[in-house]
């Protein structure tokens, strides 16, 4: 049974050679960039020019101009920005990260879901309130 980006690396062969130069493919992920460039590389003898493939998030980070960090790096922003808000009752970092790190992943689903933050930050104040 052929592979998927096997099949797929024959079809660019076969309808874009010569013309890789000016190919853009765009992939869900950096893995299915690697392998395809492997299937791209089997079907051909001759040193060529690779189309430019990309993962999805290395493509919006090359066109859009925004850098997207590393987990790491955005919990020492977070961090940043715990000390900007709570400035005499800062945590020390380590136990900081025990939390950020939770919250970062929220933030993020926050975002993947396109939730409205204003109207669940609002839920979760009032859940808050009537637990107490």
């Amino acid at each position: 049974m052929t592979a998927f980006l096997d099949k797929t690396a024959s079809y660019i062969y076969e309808r874009f050679s010569g013309n890789f130069d000016q190919l853009c493919i765009v992939l869900p992920g950096r893995r299915a960039a690697l392998f395809l460039k492997k299937y791209l590389a089997n079907y051909t003898n001759k040193t060529i020019w690779a189309p430019a493939i990309f993962s999805i998030e290395d493509f919006v980070e090359e066109h859009s101009g925004v850098r997207i960090l590393d987990r790491l790096s955005l919990t020492f922003e977070l961090y940043e920005v715990h000390k900007q808000i709570e400035k005499n009752s800062v945590q020390p970092f380590d136990e900081f990260m025990k939390w950020g790190q939770q919250l970062l992943t929220d933030f993020n689903e926050v975002d993947l879901y396109m939730a409205d933050s204003g109207k669940l930050y609002e839920y979760l104040n009032e859940a808050r309130a009537m637990a107490v």
